[in-house]
């Protein structure tokens, strides 16, 4: 290979890895990056969680986090904008805890990955609990099933109960 054939080639390996960069930076925000688009309204404050769903005698649904969390991240974007996700969160008083700013919260449940999601019944019960990413159907089926311990009754299983 002569040295006008290298630069040549060269050139255009360049110009593939700046390609290569630009549609990974691409997806990066895509999916892990951009704004969330979800309604859910996340309560912070735990002990006014806490009392809100006795109030309401509802569950809690408590959503173990940190900012840096990338499959956290990935669930505020593909699932938790979902509209039947939604609706199910709902039914329960929706609270989400940043480990890293309250780790004495999270060691009383035991927390250790993340994201983890825990939902505690009127009596303050942990009734059921996931960790990991859950994709749609998988997030659904959790908070269906954790539903039927929270509300014995069917009928608050499938309405909601505010």
């Amino acid at each position: 290979m002569d040295q006008q054939q290298y630069k040549v080639s060269s050139h255009k390996m360049t110009r593939y890895w700046v390609f290569a960069f630009g549609v990974v930076a691409l997806a990066a925000y895509m999916f892990v990056l951009r704004p969330s688009s979800s309604t859910i309204e996340w309560r912070n404050d735990a002990e006014g969680a806490m009392s809100e769903a006795g109030e309401r005698r509802t569950g809690l649904l408590i959503w173990f986090t940190t900012d840096s969390c990338v499959f956290c991240r990935m669930m505020n974007q593909s699932v938790f904008p979902d509209a039947g996700v939604t609706e199910l969160v709902e039914r329960y008083v929706p609270l989400r805890v940043d480990v890293n700013e309250q780790p004495g919260f999270s060691g009383r449940f035991g927390v250790d990955a993340i994201p983890a999601f825990y939902v505690v019944s009127t009596r303050g019960e942990v009734v059921s609990d996931a960790s990991g990413f859950l994709k749609i159907d998988e997030f659904k089926s959790f908070l269906q099933n954790a539903g039927e311990k929270v509300w014995p009754s069917p009928s608050l299983v499938t309405s909601s109960s505010r």
